[in-house]
C-alpha cells in the first residue's frame, strides 16, 4: 500500500544531518508514565491533568519546532527501552500531533504503531477494546478481527491436572493485576463448585491472603472444577498470578507485567 511522504523537517533518517530538538532528559520515564496511564487511567497513579502538565506540555515546543526530527528522536530514545516506553512514545506522539497529521504516514510513526500493537497483543487486549487508531493501523496492514489474538484450546477433561477440592476448603486460583486488590477463589458448595471474586487489601504472595475480605461476589457456578476453571480463565486474562493448575485453561500466553 502506497503511503504519502510527509513534508517538512529533515533529520539523519532523511540523509540530511540536523541537530535534533531538545527533549526532556527523562524522556523514557515520561513515555512509560504516559503509556501506563493511558492504558488504564482507573488504576493510574496520575490523573489526566498531571499527565498533560508534566509529561506532554514540556515536549510541545520541541514537537512544534520540527515534528519529524522530534518524532525520530522520540522513537530512537524510547523504542530500545522496552514495551511500555515504546507504547508511551506512541501515545505521546498521538497527544502531540493527533491522528490527522501527515506524520501518520512516516515510517517511524508506523513503527511506533507496530510496537503498540505488539504490547496490546502481549497483554491480550480484546480486539473491540483496541484504540481506534491502532485498529485502523492493524486493518491497514491487512489484519482482520479474527486474526487479532490466536486463542489456544483448554485441555481435555481427562488431561487436566486439577487437585480435588474437599468440602469446606477454599483455594485461591487468581490474583488480579498488581494493586487491584482482587483475587478469585474457588469453594465447594454441596455437590457444586463456585468461583468468587473477592476484594482484599493487596499484600503480594500467592497463598490465601490473611486480610479480611472487603467484598465477595459469586460469579461462577459449575458441577465440576473443570467447567469452573474454563469459565474463570476466559474471564481473567489480565492477572498478576494464577494457580499452575489453572494456567493451561487461559486462552493465550500470560500477559506481561505492568512494569
Amino acid at each position: 500500500m502506497g503511503r504519502p511522504t510527509p513534508t517538512g523537517g529533515n533529520d539523519e533518517r532523511d540523509g540530511v544531518p540536523r541537530r535534533p530538538p531538545s527533549l526532556a532528559p527523562d524522556l523514557v520515564v515520561l513515555a512509560e508514565r504516559v503509556g501506563k496511564h493511558d492504558w488504564n487511567p482507573v488504576v493510574s497513579q496520575d490523573d489526566e491533568a498531571e499527565i498533560a502538565a508534566c509529561c506532554v506540555a514540556p515536549l510541545a515546543t520541541a514537537a512544534a519546532a520540527d515534528p519529524v526530527a522530534f518524532l525520530c528522536r522520540l522513537a530512537d530514545t524510547c523504542l530500545p527501552a522496552g514495551p511500555w516506553a515504546a507504547y508511551g512514545a506512541g501515545r505521546l506522539a498521538l497527544r502531540l500531533f493527533g491522528t490527522g497529521n501527515d506524520l501518520r504516514y512516516h515510517p517511524v510513526w508506523l513503527e511506533l504503531l507496530d510496537r503498540s500493537l505488539s504490547l496490546c497483543r502481549t497483554r491480550l487486549l480484546p480486539y473491540p477494546l483496541l484504540p481506534t487508531y491502532l485498529a485502523e493501523h492493524f486493518a491497514a496492514c491487512g489484519g482482520a478481527p479474527e486474526d487479532w489474538l490466536p486463542f489456544s484450546e483448554e485441555p481435555e477433561p481427562d488431561e487436566a491436572a486439577i487437585t480435588p477440592l474437599p468440602p469446606g476448603e477454599g483455594r485461591t486460583v487468581v490474583e488480579g493485576q498488581l494493586g487491584s486488590g482482587l483475587r478469585v477463589t474457588v469453594q465447594r458448595d454441596g455437590a457444586q463448585f463456585v468461583g468468587l471474586v473477592e476484594l482484599v487489601d493487596p499484600a503480594g504472595g500467592h497463598e490465601p491472603l490473611p486480610q479480611a475480605v472487603a467484598a465477595a461476589v459469586e460469579c461462577w457456578r459449575a458441577d465440576d472444577l473443570y467447567d469452573l476453571y474454563v469459565d474463570i480463565a476466559w474471564a481473567f486474562p489480565f492477572r498478576a498470578w494464577a494457580d499452575p493448575e489453572l494456567m493451561p485453561f487461559f486462552p493465550g500466553p500470560v500477559p506481561s507485567g505492568p512494569s
